[in-house]
């Protein structure tokens, strides 16, 4: 075994935890495995199978925390792989009699059988099922369209803490700006840093103009690389959807409970106050201007974001009730205002659908 030091938070947080069983799963669930595969297979041309090892006449899965570990164990040996999660690996274990060997040879060394594996945590994290199935399929359209819907977190080093600010110091490596999608994904990667909470208009409108990859949750196991040129494209957009906010838009607030209607369903009926759109406003001004809080609201003076329909048409000078529904027109959007008044394009309705931003 060559000389091996940890090298992610997921392999610290493993040494750290000693022989601590429970620790030692909730240190394991927190990083990608990185499962050996053929040539072949990871060009994508043949199924990946299992690298697979037996001992005492038990079959063992083999799998390693980073490329360095393989390195350790398997001195000299050229291995290609892929990357798997806990959670993704677990839900596709083909026997329950094998057992998963990580990192053999190790100070990290594990082997778990079926019932360890069941007693994994579950990092899961809200909101974070359709990146982790566009991730898992390798579509990079749905990737972007999930991130444009994300809370998104961006480490930082520097005192100023504005995107905007000249001094702002992006968090750079060699091959891009690293941006995650949580607070739990950004600790998986990185431990406990400062950072600050953006959505994805403010992000790729002060992108720097070098162009830089977007590093979506780098070393976690949703992790993605994002093409500068696609983030200025998207600042681009962007722009020209704010330069559309004009008076000949309309737009009403869409009650929470039924955005999913829309979104996962294709709905196309709207009602409600319809009102003019007002750049920069927050969830709370929108609320108190058009007359939407108050007992048994399902606007609540503190939320964090508000989806909005807009639609083409001149705004009555004051907000005014529509009833019944109406159908939604072709060139329809859906947006999400946050908190500080920031703003995401969600989708677009086009030939009767409501199609994602990067579709």
């Amino acid at each position: 075994m060559t000389e091996w030091v940890p090298v992610t938070a997921a392999e610290r947080a493993l040494l750290a935890a000693g022989q601590d069983p429970a620790a030692l799963l909730a240190a394991l669930v927190t990083g990608p495995l990185l499962m050996p595969v053929s040539p072949a297979a990871a060009a994508g041309h043949e199924p990946a199978g299992w690298a697979t090892g037996t001992y005492d006449g038990v079959t063992h899965v083999l799998a390693f925390t980073s490329p360095q570990a393989i390195a350790a164990c398997l001195p000299g040996q050229p291995v290609t792989y892929r990357t798997d999660s806990v959670p993704s690996l677990v839900a596709n274990w083909p026997d329950p009699s094998w057992r998963l060997a990580v990192n053999v040879r190790l100070p990290i060394g594990l082997i778990l059988d079926s019932a360890d594996l069941a007693a994994l945590p579950d990092l899961s994290v809200p909101g974070e099922a359709p990146l982790r199935a566009a991730v898992e399929a390798r579509d990079e359209n749905a990737v972007t369209a999930a991130m444009l819907r994300a809370e998104l977190i961006v480490p930082i080093t520097a005192a100023t803490r504005d995107l905007g600010d000249p001094d702002f110091s992006w968090p750079r490596g060699p091959e891009g700006i690293a941006v995650y999608t949580s607070e739990e994904r950004m600790r998986q990667a990185v431990g406990e840093a400062d950072f600050i909470a953006v959505t994805s208009l403010q992000l790729t409108t002060n992108w720097p103009l070098d162009g830089p990859a977007l590093l979506l949750n780098p070393g976690t196991p949703l992790a993605v690389a994002i093409a500068g040129s696609t983030v200025r494209e998207l600042a681009t957009w962007f722009g020209e959807l704010r330069t559309a906010m004009s008076p000949e838009r309309s737009q009403l607030v869409i009650a929470p409970m039924y955005v999913s209607a829309y979104l996962d369903h294709g709905y196309d009926r709207a009602s409600g106050q319809v009102h003019r759109p007002v750049a920069g406003e927050t969830p709370l001004a929108l609320y108190e201007r058009v007359g939407l809080l108050g007992e048994g609201s399902p606007f609540q003076p503190d939320d964090d974001w508000v989806v909005v329909l807009r639609f083409d048409g001149p705004a009555p000078a004051e907000p005014s009730f529509v009833e019944p529904s109406f159908v939604v027109p072709d060139g329809a959007s859906l947006h999400r205002i946050a908190a500080d008044g920031g703003e995401v394009l969600v989708a677009v309705f086009s030939e009767r659908r409501w199609v994602a931003p990067s579709s």
